[in-house]
């Protein structure tokens, strides 16, 4: 009893281990994996060209395989034994649906129908890891007279178009992420505190919103200078050498998937419109206007250089599954000064 128990476990160990070390080139048809080889061949990325050379050479001995198993049917309903060419036509079946939802997985990924994709990588996943029964159609052989034997095994032949009535069906979030929440610090180089949060899709436009602000971004003072000139000008303000930036603002826009995937890589890109508060502030001290006393110090606006400005941003956001980091620009308008260069790194979540 315990012999037979360790041996299937064995067995199942040796099935895992053999899905496990299937990999993502298993999914693609054979025509982009000689594409895929001979671009990988000029970046002299040999060890990726090898791994993709092992799955051409399976596709090649299953074309071989396939063709094999053609001849040794049409032997087998020659000669009337119509058991083995059931047998062998569940073979040459499981042959051609692996080719067949490798198509259908090239083909929705082009249309960007990631639904549709990760029901047919399940499929095939379940084909690839020798558990298939549950995909195909189960033979009954026909018990009934039949004039023309032949016809047993005919009837069991796969008919084109017409899927499968056992078919597996899969939560397609479990092999494709189609939209992910974005969340990240985002800093410039005049306003090194802030955060960016929004969505990035698959297959349709995300939103974001962003705010950054310098340590000085609320800051306020009533009291203005306007061309060098305060406008209180009974007292008497002496500058002391003290200034500072004042920097907040505010971007809405949208994200937009440009290359890649969820899961693994991708790019996106994301462009915005918002608004600029920016103000120069100075320390100025502060003295009676008879009495000369010092009452201490005070912040003035210089209201010649400082207002408000429309931004119109834009950059690129690299995704690496639930890591992320964007880099772009801010563009000030009508001050074109104000514009800045901006990064920052975050985390994606589902």
């Amino acid at each position: 009893m315990k012999k037979t128990a360790l041996l299937l476990l064995l067995s199942v160990l040796i099935q895992f281990r053999t899905f496990a070390q299937s990999n993502e080139y298993s999914f693609i048809t054979t025509s982009d994996l000689q594409t895929q080889k001979a671009e990988v061949i000029k970046k002299t990325d040999y060890s990726t060209a090898a791994k993709i050379q092992v799955e051409l050479d399976k596709r090649n001995a299953e074309a071989k395989s396939l063709s094999d198993l053609k001849k040794k049917l049409e032997l087998a309903v020659n000669a009337q034994d119509y058991s083995k060419a059931a047998a062998l036509n569940e073979e040459i079946k499981s042959l051609n649906q692996k080719n067949e939802l490798r198509l259908q997985i090239e083909e929705a990924l082009k249309k960007e129908d990631y639904d549709k994709a990760a029901v047919a990588k399940e499929k095939l996943r379940v084909i690839l890891d020798g558990n298939n029964t549950a995909l195909q159609k189960t033979v009954v052989p026909n018990t009934a007279p039949q004039e023309n034997p032949a016809q047993t095994v005919i009837n069991t032949l796969p008919k084109p178009g017409l899927p499968s009535k056992n078919v597996v069906t899969t939560n397609a979030n479990n092999s494709f992420t189609n939209s992910r929440n974005l969340t990240a610090w985002s800093c410039g180089m005049n306003a090194p505190f802030g955060v960016m949060s929004g969505s990035l899709n698959m297959s349709s436009v995300g939103l974001y919103f962003n705010y950054r602000s310098n340590l000085n971004g609320y800051e306020f003072s009533d009291q203005k200078m306007i061309d060098g000139v305060i406008d209180n000008s009974s007292w008497i303000y002496d500058y002391n050498g003290l200034s500072r930036y004042s920097r907040l603002e505010v971007n809405l826009g949208l994200t937009k998937r440009i290359s890649g995937d969820l899961d693994e890589f991708g790019v996106f890109g994301y462009t915005g419109i918002g608004f600029t508060r920016f103000r120069y502030l100075y320390e100025f001290d502060e003295f009676g206007p008879s009495t000369g006393t010092n009452y201490g110090t005070r912040v003035v606006i210089d209201e010649t250089y400082s207002g408000w400005n429309l931004n119109v941003e834009g950059g690129i956001i690299f995704n690496f599954n639930q890591f992320n980091i964007h880099s772009g620009i801010v563009l000030g308008m009508p001050n074109f000064g104000q514009s800045m260069f901006v990064i920052g790194i975050g985390y994606s979540s589902k």
